[in-house]
């Protein structure tokens, strides 16, 4: 292998990417840095020289897939694959808290981002808008950022088996499909992930696939484990017996080296070693764990809750002193602590080994396991980290914490996945803690409609009704609940379709917001210009202050994507009041704003050209206008939000239609109709023509 760049990326430190903090900020959830570090190397590992030249061929492809049962030394062949050979790699490990789609894509970017600052940047954008469009459009304009890397790299996704969403899947299909050519992606996973396009990669010589087979050791390979790195010099008669037994099993053979250690009859203890791997993983843990002092031993089933570890989470938690050194100690002992940074700050154990410690625990200690997740669900929320807050105080069945917590996230997130992760905390939650909780109906509406439960989403304004009117008249925030009520049943109403209810509830909105509820207002604004635009010219004033406010809110948020999609919405507007010449000013400045924040090449900066280009076929620079209109369809392709392409060819159309093309015109309608199947547009003929 000859990689085009002989330098390895560290995560760590001065090299994590700067929207590392502008995440933060915006989301108001610290991102895990540990998740994208690439783990150090083990100094006592051996090389195998076999599965480099594997994965060297797998790295000229474009999926290296991992597939074997835990404990096959997936993550290991591939920490010693990067650091022996220099890969430029962005490394993401997944776990069970990533099941979101959005929060998956976060990561990804900002894995992409440690490797080149300004990679993904318009996406990251994207994705922290209030609305933020389809996760294919923000795979697309990230893909593209990444077709100008001036390296091959590799993308790790390790324990991928932990992600059980379909659109997760879609995700990394699509992403798949159209990898650039800088670019190999590495999946290792305990069973294969459902992507459909493994077969096609396969008869494409595009895949390259390890399997248990392919990790497990050999007769040579356990030898150099256990004589050369543990210095245990063993027979080889009894290494050849233990790689039977253990079918090269890198977890079983670990955990045999540990209990062979100090034994006076090793060649006895590996006669009696069962070969069943489930067997072999109680059997050792057993053996382990009773070997080592009391307090130790406590250490480790007390921690085994946690998916990470670091000293002051694991004080919290075990109400001990000194966790750091014995985490340290737990390493230099193999004690299945693997450091997750090179400052070893942030440990975890070996999953199966984590798996069953904790089944240890329940059996030894189960009526201290709801007691030890309060204690790591107030660690996490008070170090920032709320979302494994939530996921403990669930865990100990203290719902109210969880309320507490869920409330105070859902104020600030707005997570357009069709399952968000609010919904499923939502879902588990007893109904009793939500009902008596104005906020939390309100948070819990606005979930269910955006993922399609309307009747549902009303019923619980129809609670958060019931308890306003009981609340006392001088509660200063009774108003402004009433407001966001408001808000989300003009969205249901858009959704049905009803103009004047839509209106009626905007109003209320806006009326009863306060002023610094920035995000709600921006929301409710918008929503009135659609609804007064829906009515035609007749209500274009309305609907032109509407979306002008929608523009000065959304900028008093931060907010630039949202900023310039209501600009968009203003610019149609004045069009249609004829005003060409304010419309031109407006889409150039936006259009300014859109290359001084990575927006240049997205979907947004498209409806913006077809709208200055439709200004100038409206001056009758026909030419000069369809070109620009044609370059915002082109963008807007690749965005693939339907709506926003849909009204690039309303513009091409029109424009057509003046040029007396009618032919191209007819031949876009056909298209228009190919693509608003899933939505509704108003009828050409209610939109004014001042010509």
């Amino acid at each position: 292998m000859n990689p085009r760049s002989s330098r390895i990326i560290d995560l760590s430190g001065d090299s994590f990417p700067e929207n590392y903090v502008k995440w933060d900020k915006n989301l108001q959830s610290v991102p895990l840095k540990t998740k994208l570090c690439i783990p150090p190397l083990r100094s006592n590992w051996i090389s195998r020289s076999r599965l480099d030249k594997q994965m060297d061929g797998g790295f000229t492809r474009k999926l290296t897939l991992i597939s074997a049962p835990a404990g096959f030394g997936k993550t290991t062949l591939l920490v010693d694959w990067v650091h022996r050979h220099k890969i430029p790699a962005a490394w993401f490990s997944v776990d069970k808290g990533d099941n979101d789609p959005l929060h998956f894509l976060s990561y990804i970017i900002l894995g992409l981002q440690s490797l080149e600052a300004d990679a993904g940047k318009a996406a990251l954008t994207m994705l922290q808008s209030p609305q933020p469009p389809p996760v294919e459009a923000i795979l697309i304009n990230l893909i593209n950022d990444v077709t100008r890397l001036p390296t091959d790299i590799a993308f790790i996704l390790d324990d991928y088996h932990t992600v059980d969403g379909g659109p997760i899947h879609d995700m990394i299909a699509f992403l798949l499909q159209n990898l650039p050519e800088q670019m190999h992606m590495i999946i290792a996973t305990r069973s294969d992930p459902p992507l459909p396009l493994l077969a096609r990669l396969r008869s494409q010589n595009q895949l390259i696939e390890l399997r248990a087979a392919d990790l497990s050791f050999t007769v040579d390979e356990t030898a150099d484990l256990f004589n050369k790195c543990q210095d245990l010099q063993l027979s080889a008669k009894d290494l050849h017996l233990l790689e039977t037994r253990t079918e090269g099993w890198v977890a079983g053979l670990q955990l045999a080296a540990l209990s062979l250690h100090g034994r006076r009859d090793p060649s006895g203890f590996i006669k009696g070693f069962k070969g069943d791997n489930r067997y072999i993983a109680d059997y050792l843990t057993a053996e382990v764990l009773s070997r080592q002092p009391e307090h130790l031993r406590n250490f480790l089933l007390q921690t085994s809750i946690l998916r990470r570890l670091c000293g002051p989470l694991c004080d919290a938690v075990t109400r001990q002193e000194n966790s750091r050194n014995v985490l340290i100690t737990l390493e230099k002992d193999n004690l299945f602590a693997i450091p997750l940074d090179d400052e070893r700050c942030w440990y975890r154990y070996h999953h199966l080994f984590a798996d069953l410690l904790e089944r240890r625990l329940r059996g030894k200690q189960g009526d201290l396991v709801p007691e030890l997740h309060r204690r790591a669900s107030q660690w996490f929320a008070k170090n920032g980290f709320k979302g494994e807050a939530v996921d403990h105080a669930f865990a100990a069945q203290d719902f109210a914490q969880a309320a507490q917590l869920i409330e105070k996230i859902a104020e600030i997130e707005w997570d357009h996945a069709r399952e968000s992760r609010l919904l499923g905390w939502f879902k588990k939650l007893p109904d009793e803690q939500i009902a008596t909780n104005i906020k939390l109906c309100i948070f819990y509406a606005r979930e269910l409609y955006k993922s399609g439960y309307l009747d549902d989403a009303e019923k619980r304004l129809q609670a958060a009704d019931q308890m306003l009117e009981s609340a006392s008249t001088s509660d200063p925030a009774k108003e402004g609940l009433q407001g966001r009520i408001a808000v989300i049943r003009a969205y249901i109403s858009s959704q049905t379709g009803d103009v004047s209810r839509i209106i009626h509830f905007s109003d209320q909105a806006l009326n009863s917001l306060p002023q610094g509820d920035l995000m709600w207002r921006s929301v409710a604004a918008t929503t009135l210009g659609f609804a007064y635009g829906w009515r035609g010219a007749g209500d274009l004033v309305k609907a032109q202050q509407a979306f002008s406010e929608a523009m000065k809110i959304s900028k008093a948020a931060g907010n630039i994507f949202y900023n310039i999609f209501a600009g968009i919405c203003l610019v149609a507007i004045m069009q249609l009041r004829c005003q060409f010449k304010e419309a031109r000013a407006i889409c150039q400045q936006l259009l300014n704003l859109a290359n001084e924040n990575g927006l240049s090449e997205t979907e947004i900066a498209g409806s913006l050209y077809a709208s200055l280009g439709m200004i100038f076929c409206e001056w009758n620079d026909l030419n000069e206008g369809i070109d620009l209109i044609n370059k915002g369809i082109e963008l807007n392709k690749q965005g693939r939000d339907p709506f926003m392409l849909a009204s690039c060819r309303i513009c091409l159309f029109r424009a057509l239609i003046y040029r007396m093309d009618f032919l191209g015109a007819f031949s876009v309608t056909e298209k228009l109709n190919e693509s608003t199947q899933d939505f509704r547009l108003p009828p050409l003929d209610d939109q004014c023509d001042c010509r």
